[in-house]
């Protein structure tokens, strides 16, 4: 499993040794318990796999009086295991989020409120126009809310796609935060050859979620440009809100997180998403005791909250 922030930026020594006296007194006591259960998960899923493959030979003798009983035992013996794996693997997920990933968060940000089977509202979701093709599913968890630096805000995973094949539409981080209410319009911040806009009038109808009218804004820095393309519904307040420090923040925390995200202003909110591939706050698929992948969920925590930090999000309330 590949955490979200296998990023670039190298963590302090402060941080490092923050993230070592922590292991040592909190986390390593829950983990050999974890290992144990772990375990038990592994060997269902062991059972599952057999019991599945005994199928075979049951389809195959299925025109005897033996076939029959066998089949019919090898199909109670799948519902057991599948029934067990489920449940023992569900107490490993649960009990590992409960254990590690809630007490990282306390640890690093007493407050923070966490719920692992939920995520951040879709309303949030279109009101940043970020991603703008009509989906079917929606679906993520890890949610993480609360305040930092005196800003609200709160994010989790989402997977996000639509009915057709391959239409994938977004999977990674999605981050709301409430900054300025005298922020009125919507000003977007698109990767270049990226941008959420129609190709047609079908397009606006058929295949995108609606917005409000909005024209480009040129800022003339080609460093920025090259990377990004700014759309707003007012120039006055995108030049407000996109200033030359903001294109430098926005650069630094893309360099941070080594992919390309994109960001919103609309109405008194910040949104940014950041695609991703593996899980955000996922159990290791292996042993719950690997103390490089438990590091990485700690500095996951440290890369969310400085999304508040990199972009300056404080100064603009």
């Amino acid at each position: 499993m590949k955490s979200f922030c296998h990023y670039s930026a190298i963590p302090t020594m402060e941080q490092i040794k923050s993230f070592e006296e922590f292991y040592e007194i909190k986390l390593k006591p829950y983990l050999l318990d974890l290992q144990i259960q772990n375990r038990q998960a592994g060997h269902w899923g062991i059972a599952l796999v057999v019991s599945f493959l005994l199928l075979i030979p049951g389809i195959i003798l299925g025109t005897t009086i033996l076939g029959g009983w066998t089949i019919a035992t090898v199909i109670i013996l799948l519902i057991v295991c599948v029934y067990n794996y489920t449940k023992v693997n569900d107490r490993y997920e649960d009990n590992f989020k409960e254990q590690v990933i809630h007490q990282i968060i306390d640890f690093i940000k007493p407050g923070l409120v966490y719920k692992p089977g939920k995520c951040i509202h879709s309303t949030y979701y279109k009101n940043s126009s970020l991603l703008r093709s009509y989906y079917t599913n929606y679906d993520g968890n890890d949610l993480l809310e609360g305040s930092y630096k005196d800003v609200d805000f709160q994010c989790s995973e989402l997977m996000v796609s639509g009915n057709a094949r391959n239409s994938n539409i977004f999977k990674g981080l999605f981050f709301a935060a409430t900054v300025n209410s005298g922020i009125t319009g919507g000003t977007y911040i698109w990767a270049k050859g990226a941008e959420q806009l129609p190709a047609s009038i079908a397009d606006e109808r058929y295949r995108l979620m609606p917005m409000p009218d909005i024209i480009e804004v040129d800022f003339r820095n080609d460093g920025f440009e090259n990377h990004y393309s700014v759309y707003s519904t007012d120039l006055y307040e995108a030049s407000a809100i996109v200033t030359a420090e903001m294109m430098q923040c926005i650069m630094d925390l893309k360099r941070q997180v080594g992919r390309s995200l994109v960001l919103s202003f609309v109405a008194g909110m910040c949104y940014v998403a950041i695609p991703f591939n593996g899980g955000l706050l996922e159990p290791n698929s292996g042993n719950p005791d690997n103390k490089e992948a438990i590091k990485q969920y700690f500095f996951t925590v440290l890369l969310i909250l400085s999304i508040i930090n990199k972009l300056q999000l404080k100064r603009l309330q």
